[in-house]
């Protein structure tokens, strides 16, 4: 089906990541806990941008998150992330990724189920190895004041950077992770759908 027949989207997939880039951001990256959540992140950890009750209030069932991304030299893909399902507890979220003549598959190509703490710590990382600094952020779903997390893995010489935008609460609205201070991974939010 086209991109245009399809009006779903899920959250950043895991098969992007590097399992070292995972290890900050979980699968999906549809994180927060903002000053909110301060009091409960762990001290070895830097505080979440969102809450988990503000991820429940901003994605309600049938939200669906649209999101370019590309690697290096390649075409911008489109990756949909959609909230098939979502209560006061968890949701579950289906994501989809263009091929490259640009169609849609039939069926997601993860489907993922998770507590919306689960969620929020997704994007709980680690005070050591990580700056976390005020951000503005274009991208083409539009311009954003942000957090921006920088997490450094040393070890593997990887550098990520996460956008999480104010009052959208959910992945961040940009993000890229570099080896070896080369781009091997961006992402950029287009659209947010509600239902």
């Amino acid at each position: 089906m086209t991109i245009q027949r399809l009006a779903t989207f899920r959250a950043l997939a895991r098969s992007l990541l590097t399992r070292t880039a995972l290890r900050g951001l979980a699968a999906g990256l549809l994180a927060a806990g903002c000053a909110s959540s301060a009091a409960d992140a762990p001290a070895d950890r830097l505080p979440a941008p969102y809450s988990a009750d503000e991820l429940r209030a901003a994605n309600p069932e049938g939200t669906e998150l649209i999101f370019r991304l590309r690697e290096p030299g390649g075409p911008w893909l489109i990756q949909m992330m959609r909230f098939v399902q979502a209560d006061a507890q968890g949701a579950t979220i289906e994501t989809y990724r263009t091929d490259a003549a640009g169609e849609l598959p039939d069926e997601a190509m993860s489907v993922d189920v998770a507590s919306w703490r689960e969620l929020r710590d997704h994007a709980s990382f680690p005070r050591v190895g990580t700056a976390r600094r005020r951000s503005d952020c274009v991208v083409p779903a539009g311009k954003f004041d942000c957090w921006l997390y920088t997490v450094v893995d040393a070890d593997n010489d990887l550098t990520s950077h996460f956008y999480f935008a104010d009052g959208r609460p959910g992945p961040p609205v940009r993000w890229s992770t570099l080896v070896g201070g080369r781009t091997t991974l961006e992402m950029e939010l287009v659209e947010v759908r509600r239902p």
